[in-house]
Order: C-alpha cells, then sequence, then structure tokens
C-alpha cells in the first residue's frame, strides 16, 4: 500500500474535520460579502446627500443657477469650492461609480424646472441589489426652499428597469 493511502486512512479524522471547517467558514463568508456590498451602497445614499447639499450651496451663490453639467469635469470643478473632497464625487469609498450630473440641467435657474427631474445619478447600479442612487428636483422649487433647506432634493435608491426609463424621460445620454 502507498505512504499517502496509509497517511490519509491514519489522519482520516483530521481530513474531514478541516474540509467540515472550511465549508461552515464559507457560509457566512457569503453572507459577510453580500452584506459589505450592500453596506457600501447604503454609503453611497450619504455621500448623494452630501453632494446636494454643496449643489445647494453652489446655487445660493449663483442667483439660482445649477452648476454647468454638460460634462462630468466642468460639474466637479464648480462643486468642488464647496465638497473639497474627492470622495463626495464617489458613490463610496474606492469605488469607480461616480455621481453623475443630468446635462440637460447644465446651469439653468433653479426655478425654471418645472416637472420632477433627474440632478444626479449613480453612474452604475449596485451589484447587490441591482439599483442606483439618484437625486431629483422636485417640481416648482420655492427660492427660499433651496437656499435654506437642501433637504428638498428627494433621493432615492431605483431599480434598473426604471432607471432605463427615467433616463429617457429625462434625455440622459
Amino acid at each position: 500500500m502507498p505512504n499517502w493511502i496509509k497517511w490519509a486512512t491514519k489522519n482520516q479524522w483530521r481530513i474531514f474535520f478541516v474540509a467540515g471547517l472550511l465549508v461552515l467558514l464559507s457560509i457566512p463568508l457569503k453572507g459577510f460579502l453580500s452584506w459589505s456590498a450592500r453596506v457600501g451602497h447604503n454609503q453611497s445614499g450619504e455621500v448623494l446627500h452630501a453632494l446636494t447639499i454643496d449643489i445647494s450651496q453652489y446655487t445660493q451663490d449663483n442667483q439660482g443657477r445649477l452648476p454647468p453639467m454638460k460634462n462630468y469635469a466642468d460639474f466637479k470643478a464648480a462643486v468642488w469650492p464647496y465638497a473639497k473632497s474627492d470622495a463626495l464625487f464617489r458613490a463610496y469609498d474606492n469605488s469607480t461609480h461616480l455621481f453623475l450630473p443630468n446635462p440637460n440641467l447644465s446651469q439653468k435657474k433653479v426655478m425654471g424646472v418645472t416637472k420632477l427631474t433627474v440632478l444626479l445619478y449613480e453612474s452604475e447600479p449596485s451589484k447587490a441589489d441591482n439599483s442606483r442612487w439618484v437625486a431629483f428636483l422636485p417640481e416648482s422649487v420655492l427660492p427660499s426652499a433651496f437656499g435654506g433647506d437642501p433637504d428638498f432634493i428627494r433621493l432615492k435608491q431605483v431599480k434598473e428597469a426604471d432607471w432605463q426609463r427615467l433616463k429617457v424621460a429625462n434625455g440622459i445620454p
């Protein structure tokens, strides 16, 4: 009988113990990985809220006009003095998901918004639940609301199928 068979027979309980332990450890690990993805995506909502506050401050300082939003670089350059952190432009730490602006709102007066409109959106859906964070400007915003309280901006997680309809309705490329 070969030596490895003798060793396996003699140490059989150890082999089964290690195999069982690996199986048991892999079950909670899978749950932890999906939990950490959900936590990262929830953090995205908090970051998006902070970014909407910065946009509100920009708008106050610019006679009710939204920042340039035709491209990401101009948007970031305009809002940077208020955000002062690259982290606010990413959905969560070390993420490649960015918050992108609706280019159709570039430098428009907030008072000119006549329907519920996408202001910012997460560039990619979350792998955890196939949704993305979206910030909406409501219709008929009062100047005092935008001037003092940025919480009027509605934040919502939107499923990918719904996002595709919103994207078309808002003319987002």
